[in-house]
């Protein structure tokens, strides 16, 4: 009994994990502010590689991950970056900028409308958007 439990979970977690996976798919537009209250919205970046970065400004790991995002913002000088503050507001969102010092933007999604849209699960969460608006294969996120 106690295996077919450990098979019907492993099993669960596998067909929940296929349906969030959005490889090849058209990424999910969206249309939030920036900091400074300006658009952003993926269909504006069509051309472009875009780096979506999903994080929350109270998550202790999504702070480590700063720098190592900003050496790939100094590296790769066509990527465009956008940190997406999950559940946060403007102000959170500017306190985290001020204290962390991110090179690439910050948009507060406080509805979370990214969040659902792209089946965000955990932070840091790292999705890759080619030029043509297709989803790259995989997901990054830290494990641990």
């Amino acid at each position: 009994m106690k295996k077919i439990l450990i098979a019907f979970i492993a099993a669960l977690f596998l067909f929940s994990t296929a349906l969030a996976d959005m490889t090849g798919m058209e990424a999910p537009d969206f249309s939030l502010q920036d900091l400074d209250g300006n658009p952003v919205s993926l269909s504006r970046l069509s051309g472009t590689v875009v780096m979506l970065v999903h994080f929350n400004t109270y998550c202790h790991s999504c702070r480590e991950e700063v720098p190592k995002i900003n050496s790939i913002v100094q590296k790769y000088k066509n990527l465009r970056v956008i940190g997406i503050a999950i559940a946060n507001d403007a102000e959170e969102v500017a306190e985290f900028k001020k204290n962390f010092k991110p090179d690439y933007e910050l948009v507060p999604d406080p509805q979370k409308e990214i969040y659902t849209k792209y089946f965000v699960r955990t932070v840091p969460l790292i999705d890759i958007i080619d030029r043509t608006g297709t989803m790259v294969p995989g997901k990054i996120a830290r494990r641990g």
